[in-house]
C-alpha cells in the first residue's frame, strides 16, 4: 500500500465550503459620494435552532456605517471596528458564550428589497466578554480565537493531519499537514476581506426603524 497522505473528504469539504462564499471587495466598485447610515441604538434580533439546548442571540451595534462599496444591487456600509456584530449562544444553567464578527451593512437600490446584515473575513473572531445580564460588552473585545476559519492555519492543518489515512506514517502526516497548510494559507490569503451575508437578519423593517439619518 502506498506511503501518501489521504485527505479526507469530510476535511476537503470544509476547505471546499469556507472557500466558496461571499462577495471579494475587488468585484465592487468604490462609492462615488460619502454615505452614512447612523443607528442611533443597537439592533437586536434572535434565533431559535430547534436543537432544545438555547438559543442564539444577536446584537449589531449601534454607530456610523460608512458606504464603502457598490455593486448593481446596492451599497455596504462598513461598520465600526473591530467588531460590530456579537454573536451569543444561550443555553440554560450556562453561562453565556459568544463571538464577536466584522461586519457592514447592504443596503439595495431597490425601496422593495430588504437591507441585510453581512459579516466581513478577516480569519478572527474575538471571543466576547459579558456583563452580569448575560449582554455582551461591546465597547470591549475580547481576545482569543474560536473555532478553526480559513484564518486558523495551524489549526486547520491539524485538523487535516488528524484525517489522513490510518496506517500513514509520519512523514505522510507530515506531508499531509504541510499540504494543508499551504492550502489553508492561500485560501485564507483568497477570502481575506470578503463579504458574508450573515446566515440569519433581523426581522423586517428592522432598519427602517433604526436609522434616524441616511
Amino acid at each position: 500500500m502506498k506511503s501518501t497522505a489521504v485527505l479526507s473528504l469530510a476535511a476537503l469539504a470544509a476547505l471546499t465550503v469556507s472557500g466558496c462564499a461571499g462577495v471579494a471587495p475587488s468585484s465592487l466598485r468604490p462609492v462615488t459620494e460619502a454615505r452614512t447610515i447612523e443607528l442611533p441604538q443597537d439592533v437586536r434580533w434572535k434565533y431559535d435552532s430547534g436543537w432544545g439546548f438555547g438559543h442564539w442571540e444577536y446584537l449589531l451595534m449601534a454607530g456610523s456605517y460608512k458606504a464603502a462599496h457598490e455593486d448593481a444591487g446596492g451599497i455596504y456600509y462598513l461598520g465600526p471596528k473591530p467588531s460590530c456584530l456579537f454573536q451569543t449562544v444561550i443555553a440554560d444553567a450556562q453561562p453565556p458564550s459568544g463571538s464577536s464578527l466584522e461586519c457592514a451593512i447592504f443596503v439595495p437600490h431597490k425601496a422593495t428589497e430588504q437591507p441585510l446584515v453581512f459579516t466581513i473575513n478577516n480569519g478572527f473572531y474575538p471571543q466576547t466578554e459579558f456583563n452580569a445580564d448575560k449582554t455582551p460588552v461591546t465597547h470591549r473585545v475580547g481576545g482569543g480565537q474560536q473555532g478553526a476559519n480559513t484564518g486558523d492555519v495551524a489549526g486547520t492543518a491539524a485538523a487535516i493531519a488528524a484525517t489522513t489515512a490510518p496506517n500513514a506514517g509520519p512523514v505522510a502526516s507530515g506531508l499531509g499537514a504541510g499540504i494543508g497548510a499551504g492550502i489553508v494559507a492561500a485560501m485564507a490569503e483568497a477570502e481575506r476581506g470578503r463579504l458574508i451575508e450573515f446566515n440569519t437578519q433581523p426581522p423586517s423593517g428592522w432598519l427602517q426603524k433604526a436609522v434616524t439619518a441616511r
